[in-house]
């Protein structure tokens, strides 16, 4: 497996891609994501800055019963501001929205001398959802599947492209790290393919994360807005 050299225009660490393939109830998925950690670390509570050395991954929480997960290297050890994978794979046994937590401890350095200051539990905007299209979603055509909002970062104007498996009304939010909403608009989809069109030149630059919600599903995502 090789790790996707994905965006990173603040050089703060990244995890791609924002949103991960469907899985199917009992059925063989794997999914590769990428982790490249920041050059620096904050340490609380003044949130000093420091150099990061690296992060040993501890695990990949959250993951539905029947998937595993390892990483490319041995020893799960990813140096500052190098890209890295893991891969997720297996036979889901259950249906469900499953948000994934990475949980790594930090190394900094001191003295010339990594040192191992903490443990972080990074609870990530990845989620992966199970279906089961064994009967039940398929006969009330829930079955739905997301994609990366296009382009990521962008400047002005992006779109979102995902497929529904009906007509159903459809929530689309973006909002800040914090929780401050920017945008909230309901989308009556169609079956099939469906594009959402936002435009966020209000917005500053920096990170903002999307969402999709219906009474039946949900999605999270991230995206980037760029003044260049």
């Amino acid at each position: 497996m090789t790790p996707e050299e994905c965006p990173d225009p603040e050089n703060n660490g990244q995890v791609c891609p924002d949103s991960l393939e469907m899985a199917f109830l009992s059925q063989f998925y794997s999914q590769v994501a990428t982790i490249k950690p920041p050059a620096v670390y904050y340490v609380p509570p003044d949130s000093t800055q420091v150099n990061l050395h690296h992060v040993k991954l501890m695990g990949v929480g959250g993951l539905p019963e029947g998937l595993a997960w390892q990483s490319n290297t041995p020893d799960s050890i990813f140096n500052a501001g190098e890209y890295y994978c893991v891969i997720m794979e297996g036979y889901p046994q259950s249906a469900g929205v499953y948000p994934l937590k990475i949980t790594v401890d930090v190394y900094v350095i001191i003295f010339n001398t990594p040192v191992k200051v903490a443990t972080v539990v990074d609870s990530t905007s990845l989620s992966i959802q199970v279906v089961d299209d064994s009967g039940a979603e398929e006969e009330n055509n829930l079955l739905v599947q997301e994609l990366q909002n296009i382009p990521n970062p962008f400047k002005s104007e992006t779109r979102l492209t995902f497929y529904s498996g009906s007509k159903q009304s459809v929530t689309f939010t973006v909002y800040t790290p914090d929780g401050r909403v920017c945008h909230k608009r309901e989308i009556l989809t169609e079956r099939g393919e469906n594009t959402v069109l936002f435009n966020g030149e209000s917005l500053l630059p920096g990170l903002y994360f999307y969402s999709l919600n219906s009474p039946a599903w949900q999605h999270t995502g991230r995206m980037i807005r760029t003044d260049h």
